[in-house]
């Protein structure tokens, strides 16, 4: 299975700043206006309540009966923090990590997770691992991360337990384990977490052959997708589209309103060649395939510039095409190098350039497209030395400009 159908769990209150991780007792339970919440908060703050001063600075942060003031949000938060209130520590952080209030501070802001991660915050534990795990501000360290997500798994902390899981999964900083894999990631869904739904789905419809349960995959990509999690909808919906079924159109639609280009490139399939219970229709499919573009799905790109260069007769529309396999290309797509080297090869809206389509050819070859193997030979035979001292000189301009070649 490819790392791609997984989906690790990044830091959650630094995605969502501006957004505490549950509102203060007394707004959730709606007493009386904000703005007189607001000012109870402030009072009792005032007045010592550590609690209180994290209240008023996760309102300040919103503009919950209040207005916003950032740097006011921070230097309550930082009261409270003072006094070991470990959500406002964890918030701290946050703040500190995205600049809200002040300035980045990394080393600030990892040395507030620390001490919350130490005294048993969840969500510290589970933020310091996934800057461990990325090297963001600190010494990158798998192991150490895996610590940390273990320490918030064992207290139900769903984000940790789906990262703890794929650590086992991939052998990051633990030893491949998949039984523990699947026992943490189990945990993870069972409690709801679309995302952990999403990714057992996934082990369970591509993992090893010996963990594959096609009817257990079903039913955890449904329940993400009805939850919304886009990535389900899309994995859901091509599922059903692999029975034919005529729900598959549903949930990629659905999908594709997400803007996952994929699913949009998926029904431009389905309406190209017919099938779910459609009857083939060109100009549905068009549709579609021009939308998975403009969301800038790669194989899309390609797909449509390629349909495109057959207008020879239009050369607007062949220069557009030209341009569509050039981005598609430049994101390390095989084809599209191989195609972009056939445009500079035969002069298609763009100079004839040997040395250009040399350098993309070998970059289609490196990437495993046979056709570019094949071909390298006689292009390079058109080159004199010169040109291929050019050619070789463009191919090492343009190969830190694309993705790396995937082992």
């Amino acid at each position: 299975m490819d790392d791609d159908d997984l989906d690790l769990e990044a830091t959650a209150s630094f995605s969502a700043i501006l957004r505490p991780a549950a509102p203060p007792p007394a707004v959730a339970e709606g007493i009386g206006p904000l703005e007189i919440t607001f000012h109870g908060f402030k009072t009792a703050a005032e007045a010592g309540d550590v609690r209180a001063a994290y209240r008023v600075g996760i309102c300040l942060l919103e503009g919950r009966g209040c207005v916003q003031d950032l740097q006011a949000a921070l230097a309550w938060l930082l009261r409270a923090a003072d006094q070991r209130d470990l959500d406002a520590q964890v918030m701290v952080a946050s703040c500190y990590l995205r600049g809200v209030g002040g300035p980045v501070n990394v080393s600030g802001a990892v040395q507030w997770l620390e001490i919350a991660a130490r005294h048993g915050s969840a969500e510290a534990q589970f933020s310091l691992g996934d800057l461990r795990a990325r090297g963001a501000g600190v010494k990158a360290d798998k192991a150490a991360a895996a610590a940390l997500w273990q320490d918030a798994a064992a207290q139900g902390y769903a984000r940790a337990q789906l990262n703890l899981a794929l650590a086992y999964v991939r052998g990051d900083g633990v030893p491949v384990d998949m039984p523990l894999a699947l026992s943490w990631l189990t945990r993870a869904a069972d409690s709801g977490y679309a995302k952990a739904e999403y990714n057992l789905g996934q082990l369970y419809l591509k993992g090893a052959p010996e963990w594959r349960n096609a009817e257990a995959a079903r039913d955890y990509l449904r329940r993400a997708a009805n939850r919304g999690f886009a990535q389900a909808q899309l994995a859901y919906g091509r599922v059903l589209q692999n029975a034919d079924a005529p729900d598959a159109l549903d949930w990629l639609r659905k999908a594709a309103a997400q803007e996952l280009g994929q699913a949009a490139f998926a029904l431009a399939g389905i309406f190209k060649s017919g099938g779910c219970g459609e009857l083939s229709n060109p100009a549905v499919a068009d549709v579609w395939l021009r939308r998975a573009a403009e969301l800038k799905y790669v194989p899309a790109q390609f797909e449509l510039g390629r349909q495109g260069l057959s207008q020879t007769d239009d050369p607007l529309r062949l220069a557009e095409s030209v341009r569509l396999i050039a981005r598609a290309a430049r994101k390390g797509h095989p084809p599209a190098c191989y195609t972009l080297s056939a445009c500079y090869a035969r002069g298609l809206a763009l100079e004839v350039d040997n040395a250009r389509a040399w350098a993309w050819l070998t970059l289609a070859a490196q990437r495993g497209d046979a056709r570019a193997e094949l071909k390298l030979p006689e292009l390079e035979a058109r080159l004199d030395a010169e040109g291929l001292v050019r050619a070789r000189d463009m191919l090492g301009h343009l190969q830190p400009l694309l993705p790396p070649v995937k082992a």
